[in-house]
């Protein structure tokens, strides 16, 4: 692999560690956010949905962008984008413009993320694929225990909220910079050469409930960022820095979790370690519900990220499994997918924790997770049984 190929790759990496970066200091902002502008807590949760909800347009976009654009122009564009809002957002300091500016961020954050799923989806050979997109999730997971904790010290200090996200548009810069020399593949020629297999192959049943399990992960995982700090404020009432260790330890222990799950995928189907990963998640979040102090919620909550982290790159292996020619916008439907049960889950959790109380927050997470393991269960149950007629026909026909 050449140098400007690698730099791609880098380039990549650092795309996941953003948008990671966009979305896990929501739970920290949130408060100091509120304070800030005079609000309810229920007020500005809503508000993060213009940023979770741009995400999706931007991955929505990136179905058909990549027909028109180059990788790099595409990152150039949208990178840009990002500095502008978040730069904006922190010198304007306007309750009115901060959804316009959650909006641009999450659409550039958005179509970054595609753009780095689909360079590393095409830089690698399929055996390999997997454990290469778990990789990059090593770079989301860092991001959101590099800027929740580096919130959480900025707020304590008296810090305004909008800093966290001026970091951000820090990184995009150096995207913008690194891009300027990076090598991209060129989905132009992908695209057309598989557009005449693949079009007219339906896609089958497993690859929209793959979607659908990715919906409920990261709605789970999004309500888990955005309420833990709170609950555990209100619950066992200790400080926002203490309550948000909840957060940086998921994404800490999964900075872990993210090597060993990579070690894994060398070894095992992704079948047989997205069943065990999310049953393993599904348990730890019914601790959440029964913890009687914040020892055990945090220990669950690092446990959750050294176990679970890796179901997001993994996901994407398995939907694009689920093809035996996959056309070059599966990926970006899979995201949009996780996309959407990001915007939902802020809308919907704010809801029903204005309705029902803080206490149904860790109710909704373990729903999430539980709805994942079924799916995920199904699919490759259903993917065992067709592979097992493959090779039955295979040794017929031999």
């Amino acid at each position: 692999m050449s140098t400007r190929a690698i730099l791609a790759i880098a380039v990549a990496a650092l795309c996941y560690f953003v948008m990671s970066s966009l979305v896990s200091q929501m739970g920290v902002a949130s408060t100091p956010m509120a304070q800030h502008f005079g609000m309810g807590i229920t007020e500005v949760v809503p508000l993060f949905s213009f940023l979770t909800g741009g995400s999706f347009a931007g991955i929505f976009v990136s179905l058909f962008i990549f027909n028109y654009l180059s990788v790099r122009q595409v990152l150039l564009l949208f990178s840009g984008l990002l500095v502008v809002a978040a730069t904006a957002n922190y010198l304007l300091d306007s309750i009115v413009f901060v959804p316009i500016g959650f909006a641009i961020m999450g659409i550039s954050g958005g179509v970054g993320i595609a753009a780095a799923a689909i360079t590393i989806s095409s830089s690698f050979e399929e055996e390999h694929r997997a454990s290469m997109l778990v990789g990059a999730d090593l770079f989301y997971s860092a991001g959101g225990y590099l800027i929740v904790t580096l919130v959480a010290l900025m707020v304590t200090a008296g810090v305004v909220w909008s800093v966290g996200y001026l970091v951000v548009g820090g990184v995009s810069v150096l995207i913008f910079c690194i891009s300027l020399m990076a090598k991209f593949p060129d989905t132009h020629s992908e695209s057309s050469g598989t557009d005449v297999e693949s079009q007219g192959t339906f896609w089958s049943i497993n690859a929209y409930l793959t979607g659908a399990a990715m919906f409920f992960y990261v709605m789970g995982q999004n309500a888990f960022v955005v309420w833990a700090p709170t609950y555990l404020s209100e619950v066992f009432s200790v400080g926002l820095e203490e309550a948000g260790s909840a957060v940086s330890n998921y994404w800490g222990a999964g900075l872990v979790g993210l090597v060993i799950s990579a070690l894994v995928l060398q070894k095992v189907t992704t079948n047989t370690f997205l069943v065990v990963i999310s049953a393993s998640g599904m348990l730890l979040t019914a601790v959440f519900m029964f913890a009687d102090s914040l020892s055990v919620f945090i220990i669950a909550s690092a446990l959750l990220g050294l176990v679970t982290i890796g179901s997001f790159g993994s996901m994407i292996s398995l939907g694009v499994q689920q093809q035996d020619n996959p056309p070059i916008n599966l990926v970006p439907f899979l995201l949009c997918c996780g996309s959407s049960g990001a915007t939902i889950s802020h809308v919907l959790s704010s809801y029903l924790v204005d309705i029902w109380g803080i206490g149904i927050s860790v109710k909704i997470i373990f729903s999430a997770y539980l709805a994942v393991f079924l799916i995920v269960s199904f699919v490759s149950l259903v993917r065992n049984k067709r592979s097992d007629v493959r090779l039955v026909c295979k040794q017929e026909s031999i």
